[in-house]
């Protein structure tokens, strides 16, 4: 009840709210973030609205677990090894990390080698990959699975695939609520390593752009991202921009806000375009920042491969 204690403490007007919840045996932040408040609203006859409020505060409020201070000491390989070397030694774990690209497939296909080497990294990870776009692909996550079950001989294909949880989102709005979710499951074992990988989302927030969409559930995607990367989650974010093959401008105006907005939760940015080499892929990183989210960070000098 670590945040519920808090949010008690600085605003004593849900002080009614918090009791009766905890007479109904809502007595964990974790309770709390995984009740269905449709049900919980009919057994306490607190108002649908007020418990969504609550959650929301419990989920986005920012208190750090102890397990989350060696977090910056601890690299995975991003699946390159000249990457590597200009990241000093791979992405962050609980980083969030930002990847911007011309296609989808290629930015699909790096993510999987980021998933990869994470669960190859850690033998208890666990791995939530969040689809868009509806271009979910079967056979390069079965190929994901082969090679880290490879790495870990010990490890049976289905042992890696029960490590690995796949989702499908439409709207900002159940990005949001499905986040908090995978929040609340880290919560019962904050120690355990976790990637979020969130793939398009430029896609996402066009499906039902609006004035609306931009003022309010794209910061509230925003914010519910810092959440769990708050919680200690490693998050990557996948970015399509289609049209300029100069690199030069964003598919739209809308993308263009869209890149605007999201440079504040920024930790690493790439550039990804098609190639030819024998590995299959080719990255070219033309800017690149680690950092955590809430610092400000330093920009590494630019790498091509």
């Amino acid at each position: 009840m670590r945040k519920l204690k808090v949010l008690l403490g600085n605003h004593p007007i849900y002080s009614d709210t918090i009791t009766t919840l905890a007479n109904n045996g809502i007595t964990t932040d974790l309770a709390l973030l995984k009740a269905d408040l449709d049900d919980l609203s009919k057994r306490t006859s607190i108002p649908t609205q007020r418990l969504h409020v609550l959650r929301h505060k419990v989920a986005t409020l920012s208190v750090v677990p102890e397990t989350n201070k060696d977090f910056d000491q601890t690299r995975f390989s991003t699946g390159f090894q000249t990457l590597d070397h200009s990241l000093h030694g791979g992405f962050c774990l609980g980083h969030t990390i930002e990847v911007t690209g011309l296609h989808r497939v290629i930015n699909a296909e790096f993510s999987l080698y980021a998933v990869e080497s994470f669960l190859s990294s850690f033998d208890d990870a666990t791995v939530h990959y969040i689809y868009t776009t509806g271009m979910a692909d079967s056979r390069q996550m079965e190929a994901v699975i082969s090679r880290a079950q490879a790495k870990h001989k010990r490890h049976k294909s289905d042992q890696i695939m029960q490590r690995i949880q796949c989702y499908s989102v439409v709207t900002p709005t159940d990005a949001c609520q499905l986040l908090v979710q995978i929040g609340a499951l880290h919560l019962s074992s904050p120690s355990t390593p976790s990637l979020i990988v969130m793939s398009d989302i430029v896609h996402l927030l066009e499906s039902e752009w609006s004035n609306n969409t931009t003022e309010q559930q794209q910061p509230n995607l925003a914010q519910s991202l810092k959440s769990v990367n708050n919680l200690g989650l490693s998050t990557l974010v996948l970015h399509t921009i289609t049209g300029d093959p100069n690199f030069e401008k964003p598919r739209s105006m809308k993308a263009q806000g869209l890149m605007e907005q999201w440079n504040s939760a920024i930790d690493i940015r790439l550039l990804l375009a098609h190639g030819v080499e024998s590995a299959g892929t080719v990255c070219k990183v033309v800017k690149a920042r680690s950092t955590k989210i809430s610092n400000q960070g330093s920009l590494i000098p630019l790498v091509r491969f």
